[in-house]
């Protein structure tokens, strides 16, 4: 069966996203995000506005196995892509009316043998308002629990999303893209 997008309802416990805020926040450094690709990456906070930190797939071994786990559970249900290895992994916070504006995760013009294929999002923690992870009107968008702390959302790293704007508190996510043969 294929699917516009698959998610798993609380897939980590509240308190293992507890501890996995606080573990990443004080073993990662945050940097400025960009936006695009090679040449074109920038910093522009009127499109995204955020905190970044890149996770070692390397050191973080226990993350890539339930990542792993989730991701091939979607795929072999619902998406049937070819898939070879998961990318980087972000720990992103968002406060203080951060966002980042509609972008899809695939970059066309890469030199190199690979696309992202499937993106990962998940949410760690609640408490905040605005924030909403959103797809462009184009598609259904995901039902509330799909939202709620501890849920993991998987979809094609081709659809156009967004997180919209922070009023109050701070929101926390891990993403992640599976990469594979590129698209053709």
């Amino acid at each position: 069966m294929l699917a516009q997008w698959a998610y798993f309802h609380k897939a980590i416990t509240e308190e293992e996203c507890d501890s996995l805020i606080e573990h990443l926040e004080s073993k990662y450094e945050y940097k400025e995000p960009t936006i695009g690709f090679r040449e074109s990456n920038k910093i522009d906070e009127d499109f995204r506005k955020c905190n970044i930190a890149w996770v070692s797939s390397i050191k973080e071994e226990k993350l890539v196995r339930l990542l792993w786990h989730y991701v091939n559970c979607a795929n072999k249900d619902f998406f049937n892509f070819d898939l070879n290895f998961i990318n980087q992994i972000q720990f992103t916070k968002y406060e203080g009316n951060g966002k980042y504006n509609w972008h899809h995760d695939v970059d066309w013009m890469a030199q190199g043998s690979y696309h992202r294929k499937l993106s990962i999002s998940i949410l760690l923690n609640d408490g905040y308002e605005g924030g909403r992870f959103e797809f462009d009107s184009t598609l259904p968008q995901l039902p509330e629990q799909a939202l709620e702390k501890g849920s993991i959302i998987v979809f094609p790293s081709f659809y156009t999303h967004r997180v919209t704007p922070i009023t109050t508190g701070v929101r926390y996510s891990l993403v992640t893209w599976v990469e594979g043969p590129k698209w053709r």
